[in-house]
Order: structure tokens, then sequence, then C-alpha cells
């Protein structure tokens, strides 16, 4: 339960809409994970037990005196054909009165997509995309929260852009406790946890605040494929979040200057934020010198200060962006003379935080992390393809030398999908020599 809470992401949370401030009366569950559990529990899981379970409508009872479920889908995520008429029926039904929200399950579920089963799309799978659409047009006026349980990015654009769609949730896969998760994660309070000590864990004291979001995506979250190179094209440009060089895309853009991104890598939003200046705030970046040694590498001081309304967790994140290497720069792909990650995670730490407590990290970015890879260096690589002639050179990985940026924050920096938190930016020299 503690795991599920604490890998749950935050996605979109509109003027503040999550958590629920009480229980509600009717709620309204829709989609193919509104009552399965087969497609939530992931690949290579052990036996099923159902007594020990909690599909999301036994749930999330825990949130509403009444959830009203319905799957809409015939065969799960697959979603082949759905049951219109069903779910109009239930959205407009009125002896039912008025739901207080509709929660909405959508995406790949774990037995369609998998080891040896990739999705060839970002595309909603079926009829989940039409489900969508009839939520929109039969019940406009009640506020949905979308739940994604999936391993990789789907196409969310519609819900991401609907005014009407006030929360989003990541899931991943669950596990069993799938449907207690999501109603911790929807009132955001600790409530008793069952059996809480029977394993000696006290999520107060030593797992933090975990009904509050505040998980971190592990992916790049793009808007499509359109424009996106082949998997087998392995300089790997705009592949993930280390080489996509236009991390915010120009103004008139098309799909072959820069690739769309709508929640970048490292992303997730947390309850902790009620007003411009509250969250969390990051200060006091302490760097003991701003010239530094690739071959021995430098450590740093930064404080973290809850101005926030809940105790809470923060994922601090550390980036290394090299902006020149060796009098070339990364605008020009370096000469093409060499090669390194345009930005790079260099560290992190997850901590929790009461309002108004202040931390003090320190960080290590160790010489390995300072290495790039250089098509002219005299000598000859290990590396090197095994057909390559005798003596011939084909790089080698070298200390860097040239300039850096690096920030300190809740997130990337420079992102169009704010975090509500500051990032501190420092410029550094790197010397190689």
């Amino acid at each position: 339960l503690i795991a599920g809470c604490r890998a749950t992401i935050l996605l979109k949370n509109l003027n503040h809409f999550l958590p629920f401030s009480s229980k509600l009366k009717k709620l309204a569950l829709i989609g193919p994970f509104a009552k399965s559990m087969d497609e939530l529990i992931g690949s290579y899981p052990a036996t099923p037990m159902p007594q020990f379970e909690t599909p999301l409508d036994k749930g999330l009872l825990e949130v509403a005196d009444t959830v009203h479920g319905i799957e809409f889908c015939d065969n799960g995520a697959r979603c082949t054909r759905g049951d219109e008429a069903g779910l109009i029926k239930l959205l407009t039904n009125s002896t039912k009165g008025k739901f207080d929200a509709i929660v909405v399950t959508i995406g790949t579920g774990s037995k369609f997509v998998g080891e040896s089963r990739d999705n060839p799309s970002l595309q909603l799978f079926g009829q989940q995309q039409r489900m969508l659409e009839l939520i929109s047009i039969y019940a406009p006026s009640i506020p949905v929260v979308v739940f994604i349980y999936s391993a990789a990015p789907v196409n969310i654009s519609v819900v991401v852009a609907s005014p009407q769609v006030r929360s989003i949730l990541w899931f991943g896969y669950p596990g069993q406790e799938a449907g207690r998760i999501a109603a911790r994660i929807l009132l955001g309070n600790s409530g008793e946890m069952e059996n809480s000590n029977d394993f000696g864990i006290s999520p107060f004291s030593e797992e933090g605040y975990w009904w509050t979001p505040a998980g971190r995506l592990p992916f790049t979250w793009y808007e499509s494929l359109s424009g996106m190179p082949e998997i087998t094209n392995y300089n790997v440009s705009n592949h993930t979040y280390r080489f996509n060089q236009f991390t915010i895309c120009p103004k008139n853009a098309t799909s072959s200057d820069c690739q769309q991104v709508i929640y970048p890598f490292g992303y997730g939003l947390s309850y902790n934020y009620a007003s411009k200046g509250s969250g969390f705030a990051y200060r006091n970046l302490d760097i003991p010198a701003l010239t530094v040694s690739a071959r021995i590498g430098f450590t740093f001081t930064v404080e973290v200060v809850n101005r926030g309304i809940l105790a809470a967790e923060e994922v601090v994140q550390v980036y290394l962006d090299w902006l020149t290497l060796f009098g070339t720069k990364v605008e020009n792909n370096f000469d093409g003379k060499y090669k390194a990650a345009s930005r790079q995670l260099v560290g992190f730490e997850r901590i929790p935080l009461f309002p108004g407590e202040v931390k003090m990290l320190r960080f290590v970015v160790k010489p390995e992390q300072l290495q790039v890879w250089s098509f002219v260096a005299k000598k000859v690589s290990p590396l090197c393809p095994a057909n390559t002639p005798k003596g011939e050179n084909c790089g080698a990985s070298v200390p860097g030398s040239g300039g850096v940026r690096l920030s300190v924050g809740g997130q990337q920096p420079l992102q169009n999908q704010s975090v509500n938190s500051n990032t501190i930016i420092a410029l550094l020299t790197v010397m190689g020599a």
C-alpha cells in the first residue's frame, strides 16, 4: 500500500481539485479497469490471491458512499467493443441523482502490452477514446478524474487539454492494493492504515506522508510518435530527455524540428501547493568553486524549504547540461567531434518535509559523470566495434572540458510544464586536464 501510494504520479490537478475535502455521496467509475484486477498486477506476478486483492470499485467505497461502476469495454484494455448504451444510461439516469465526480480508467493494462508485446503507437486501444467522448457529451458538467494504468506513455492530449478533466493520475501497475491506493490518494490523508505495524512500518516518521503524491515520471511523455526517429537509429537523438535538444519547442515548430513533450522526464505534481509562493522552494546553492576538475568531480550543498500547507515529500533532482566541449557548442552538435548527453540526471533524493521545515542536502558529482565521448581522441578504444581495422581510431571516453549548466530543483530546468517549485541554476567551467 505504501509503495503504491509513493509511486503514484499526479500529472494534472486543475484548481487544486484533489484531494477531496470530504467523502463524496455518489461516484461514477468508468473504464476497462473499474472492476477487474487482471491487468493491474503487471508482468511476472506472483500467484494471484484474490482474498487479498482490492479492485477499484471496492476500494473507492472509502471515497464515496456509493460507487456506480461500468467497465464499458468488452475485453479489458483492448476495448474492441464498447457498451455505449450502458454508459449513456448510467450518465443520464435521473433516478440515480447527479454524480459528485467521475473517475475514468484508461491505459494499456499489462495483458496486451509487455515483453515481446510492444504497443505499435501511443493511441488508446479500441473504443477507449470513444468512451471519453461520450462522457464529455452526456455529462459535461460533472468533474472528471482520469486514472492511467500503463507502463509507458499513451496519447492523453484530449484529457490534458479538457477543462472538465480536473486531475490526472498515473498509477503504472499498482498490484493487488489498487483500490486502496486510489482511495488514499484521492482523500489525501492517512486515515487508519490496517495492520500498519505488522512489519514495523511507521508511515509518519519513516516513510514520510505517503498519501500525498510525490512520484516522478520515469520517462518522457511525448505527445505522439510523429517525427520520432526509428528505434534502430542508435544516434538516439530525441529518444529520451538526455538527447532531446529541444526541451522547449520553438514557436511554429514542426515535428521535424523537435518533439512535442506533454510531460517531461522527472515531472510530478504535489498537493502541497495552495497559492503562488507556496510549495517547495530551493535556495542557498553552495558550490566551493565555479571551476571544477573533470578528473576529481565536485561537491555542493543546497537547501530545500517547505513553504506549503502540508507535510509532504519532495524529489530533489540535479541535472548537468553540457553547453560547450573543447571550444565547440551544443547547438552545433559539438561540430561532430564529441558526443555527450545534452542533459543528464547526476543526482536525486526523496525527502519528507514538514511545513516550514528546511533541509540542507549534499550532492557529489563524480568524475565518471563528467566523461564525454571524443571522436578525435588519440587512442584506440576497447569499445570500438570488433571489425574496426587494427590501429584505427574510433574515439574514446575522455574527461570533458568546457562549460556546463548545473540545475537543482523539483524537475528539469526550462520546461513548459511547471511543478510550482523554483530551479536554481549555476554555470560552471569544467577542466579536463
